[in-house]
């Protein structure tokens, strides 16, 4: 089940990637450090490289994207803690961010620490796709492939929603 949600979110990160690097002004530290990340040969230069523009550039106009590409390398290294509180922090910069809101729901519904929440997250996180998929696809997907990422989500955010509510 985890696997579904970290393929799923990693497969974003590859098709989103070279929209983000448009956002950044080529050729910029910022760019550059960004390009690094891309090119990374494992998850954990990857997580390196990715906190180091965290702390670079805090302002910078794909620091959402940053924030839930840290949860998502901390989730892959089942390090539940540092994920949660990435989660919260890209939660924070955007408040639709739907791994963010999945992630919380599996790690809280997980470690059994606050169900509650865990169940408010999964519905959000449910409610969020849905209105999604009656939003245009964003820039760089297709039709299909934004309905079948869409779907994925939804499939991931239902079941750990269902596991919270079932050992609530």
């Amino acid at each position: 089940m985890k696997s579904k949600y970290i393929a799923g979110a990693l497969a974003l990160l590859l098709i989103v990637a070279s929209n983000l690097a448009a956002q950044l002004v080529a050729g910029s530290p910022e760019d550059a450090l960004y390009g690094q990340i891309e090119s990374a040969g494992s998850a954990g230069e990857r997580l390196e490289l990715a906190l180091q523009f965290e702390r670079e550039f805090p302002e910078s106009p794909v620091k959402v994207q940053i924030l839930t590409m840290i949860m998502n390398l901390y989730n892959q290294q089942q390090d539940a803690d540092n994920a949660v509180a990435y989660a919260e922090k890209a939660l924070a910069a955007d408040d639709d961010n739907v791994e963010a809101l999945i992630a919380l729901t599996y790690n809280l519904a997980l470690s059994r620490e606050d169900i509650p929440a865990a169940i408010e997250y999964g519905q959000r996180a449910v409610a969020t796709i849905n209105t999604m998929r009656g939003e245009e696809p964003p820039a760089g997907y297709t039709p299909e492939a934004w309905t079948q990422y869409l779907d994925s989500l939804g499939t991931s955010a239902s079941s750990y929603l269902n596991y919270a509510e079932t050992i609530r």
